[in-house]
Parts: structure tokens; sequence; C-alpha cells
């Protein structure tokens, strides 16, 4: 029986080994996709996914909230840049898109997606994107992507926040946020960090960048929920702060 990561996130106690086992798998589709490459394959369009795509949306976002994103703020009491300076800091981190980058791409490669059956300990992955650009259908694209998306489930906690374990507030240019996660949590977060995915490791900077990216763009498809936005920016400060810190120590 397969289970979504997500519910086995938020609502499974699942042991290190497991989660140790469930990356493994996530590894091994992500290598097989990287062993399909196309005759022909043009870059640009997966360079908007992230700046370009993240500037759009921070701008519908003050449209629809008023809330600024040109104005330095506060993250539980340290300064940080604004918004839409975070995004350009971000995107320093992520190399321009290369071949060796370009395979078949799930385009939605999150908890939400991943099925894992635990007595064979394979996964299932359901709801591939099929495009880059919309109108232009594709099995390729960015590989690096689909493993910052799994990064923005397991270190990003987006599905804490969909599910509304946190506390937020935004009092002027001042955030204050707290992720409500016990020690389960830290064990799928810290098994995902230690892991390696190919070329990369789960703590490769150029995740934590697409992370940012990922929680930034997204805020204006939530406003239904304004505490959730809020979560969301905040949440891309706790990224950027770490970014920050792997920058200055050269990690």
């Amino acid at each position: 029986m397969f289970s979504s990561l997500n519910d086995m996130f938020i609502f499974g106690r699942l042991g290190p080994q497991i989660w140790d086992s469930i990356f493994a798998e996530c590894a091994f589709f992500l290598d097989s996709c990287r062993k399909h490459k196309p005759e022909t394959f043009q870059t640009a369009a997966c360079e908007q996914l992230y700046l370009p795509k993240t500037l759009t949306r921070l701008k519908d976002f003050h449209q629809q909230s008023g809330i600024p994103i040109d104005v330095d703020m506060r993250y539980n009491g340290t300064a940080v840049p604004s918004l839409t300076a975070v995004a350009h800091f971000a995107s320093q981190f992520i190399p321009a898109l290369e071949g060796q980058h370009v395979s078949v791409m799930h385009g939605d490669f999150c908890f939400s997606n991943i099925l894992y059956d635990s007595r064979a300990r394979q996964i299932r992955v359901v709801d591939p994107r099929g495009f880059v650009s919309k109108g232009q259908p594709t099995i390729y694209g960015d590989g690096r992507y689909d493993l910052a998306k799994v990064f923005h489930s397991a270190v990003g906690f987006y599905d804490l926040i969909i599910a509304g374990y946190f506390e937020v507030s935004l009092d002027g240019q001042d955030f204050q946020f707290e992720l409500i996660a016990d020690d389960y949590i830290q064990i799928v977060h810290d098994s995902f960090l230690a892991h390696q995915f190919g070329p990369l490791r789960g703590d490769d900077p150029v995740l934590v960048a697409i992370a940012i990216h990922l929680f930034l763009s997204m805020v204006p498809l939530h406003a239904d929920h304004p505490q959730r936005q809020l979560a969301f920016l905040a949440n891309a400060y706790r990224l950027y702060l770490m970014l920050r810190e792997k920058g200055t120590t050269g990690q």
C-alpha cells in the first residue's frame, strides 16, 4: 500500500532508516531521469522558473496585499533585506542551466506527489507537470528544480505550513515566525541534508536558493489564506538566513 510522503511527514512517526530509504528512492528516480536527454532544448524557458517568475509573482502579491516588497524588514529580530533583494540574492547561487542539468522533469516532485510503499521500499510519483512554459508541452527541464521541490518539503517545511503548524505575525516591517515542529520533523530534515542525490548533496546552496524562489513565487497563489502567505514569506527569510550563512562559510 502506497502512502503520500506529506501524510507520512505530518502524521507518521517513521524512523531515520525509513527516511534514508525514501530519499535513496528519490535519488534513484532522479538518476533515472538524468539518463534521458532531449536532442535539442531551449534553456530560456527553465531560466524563467527562477528570478523572472519570482519578481512577477512578488509584484502580483504587492498589488493584492499592499505589503511592501522593496523595503528592508526584520525577521525574529534580525535585520533582513527586502523581499525583492532576497530574490536577487538567491539567484546568485543558481548557476546558469547547462546540458548536464537537463533531464526528464516531473515538475512538481514534492511530498504530496510522491507515494511510498514501505514493504517494497519503492516510490511512485503522480501528477507530473508536462511543461515548463505554458503552451509548450515537454517532459524535459531543469533536474535541479525537481530536487529543490523535495528540499522545499523536507527542509523548507512546506507541508507543515499547509497543515497550519506555524505561528506568524507581521507588525509593520517586523516578521515574527515559528514553526511548530518536534524532533521527528528534525529527523526528516537531517536525513535529507545528509543524503547524496547524484551530483548534489541535500545541503547544496543551489537547493536552498531555488527553494527561496519557490516560497516567494507561490505567495500570490494563496490569496485566500493571508496567514499562510505571511508564513511563506517569513519562511523564505528563514531559508535566506540559511543561504547567507552557507555563502559566508563557503559551504
